[in-house]
């Protein structure tokens, strides 16, 4: 048997060993609180795992780097589910988009430090309630992630306002067995204000910090990325970024890498704010699929109104709704308002 042969049988056990520990995970019959097993099961030391095991079998540094390289690429290949593909993975979210739009009569109020007047609002809090929605926007996103991301490393922590959507961005860090936080904003009135070190002020008003905080006792370093489903001018975003970017300059034994990406499905309105400089001045890249206007939300309200006639979801598969997504994107393309590059298109 050649090495290549060799190479390629261990790398699809560790793929089923893997499998098997998410079954067992599914099924839930190992306790989370087990000290040793259900870390195992439950937690991230898979990688660490299957490079131990790589070294005992006389694999090289440079061979477990190749292996695991190879296995976050088959990894990829399952983060699309519900038929979400690294190419039709924008058409799948202006469907969805489409199916949780609503029209107000009057110009209705939103956002935080900038308000925007809109006659539109998309429902992506109600999106993640729906648990096969909910799912359809993690493999969306995972789409994202993977299109810009730099390096084979998938996150060690997902950070959010708790401001945001908590329910999605906590089931896209357990897709990626990642810590989930959740960042209490300067105005929460859980938030303990009198605490002047730093290591306390991370434990107190930053849930899920201990999690973190017991990430860092085992790796060297962790990766850390900001996730929600939407923005309009950005300031709960920043405000994540500039916590966290401080606490991992402060708290040095969390190995916690300052955010660098911070990921929206889209942008919820053009507005008057330089958002990507604003982003950019914070040492970060603000990433999502598309920017909105008025125009652009009643071309998607128009796709919702036809499906909604004929008593059914938008649906990507759908001829007449396929054309009219499609000319959607054309319309974002054409105002360069559209930044999704897939995965396969960019390494081409």
């Amino acid at each position: 048997m050649d090495v290549s042969s060799v190479f390629t049988q261990i790398t699809l056990g560790l793929l089923a060993v893997d499998t098997l520990r998410a079954i067992v995970a599914m099924m839930g019959v190992v306790p989370r609180d087990t000290k040793f097993l259900g870390n195992v099961i439950y937690g991230n030391y898979d990688r660490q795992l299957i490079i131990e095991g790589l070294k005992e079998l006389g694999f090289t540094h440079q061979q477990g780097e190749e292996i695991k390289k190879e296995l976050k690429a088959a990894s990829d290949e399952t983060l699309n589910t519900n038929g979400i593909t690294f190419e039709n993975a924008a058409q799948h979210l202006l469907a969805l988009m489409a199916k949780y739009i609503v029209r107000f009569d009057n110009p209705i109020q939103y956002g935080g430090s900038s308000v925007t007047v809109s006659r539109y609002y998309i429902d992506t809090m109600e999106m993640a309630h729906n648990h096969e929605d909910r799912q359809k926007m993690v493999s969306i996103m995972s789409c994202l992630y993977v299109s810009v991301s730099n390096d084979d490393k998938k996150p060690d922590v997902v950070a959010t306002p708790k401001g945001g959507n908590p329910l999605f961005v906590l089931n896209f860090a357990q897709h990626y067995s990642a810590e989930f936080v959740m960042i209490k904003s300067d105005t929460d009135k859980s938030r303990i204000v009198s605490v002047e070190d730093s290591v306390t002020n991370f434990k107190v008003n930053y849930e899920g910090s201990w999690g973190v905080k017991n990430r860092g006792q085992r790796q060297s370093e962790q990766k850390c990325i900001v996730v929600d489903c939407n923005t309009s001018g950005g300031s709960q975003l920043i405000h994540s970024v500039e916590e966290l970017s401080h606490i991992a300059t402060q708290d040095k034994e969390l190995h916690l890498e300052a955010p660098e990406l911070v990921l929206v499905l889209f942008r919820a309105d053009v507005g008057k704010t330089e958002i990507d400089r604003k982003f950019f001045d914070h040492n970060c890249r603000l990433i999502r699929f598309f920017d909105l206007t008025e125009e652009i939300k009643e071309k998607i309200y128009e796709l919702h109104k036809k499906a909604a006639d004929e008593k059914r979801d938008p649906d990507i598969y759908y001829q007449d709704d396929a054309m009219q997504i499609k000319d959607i994107i054309l319309m974002m393309k054409n105002e360069k308002l559209y930044y999704y590059i897939p995965k396969e298109k960019k390494s081409e």
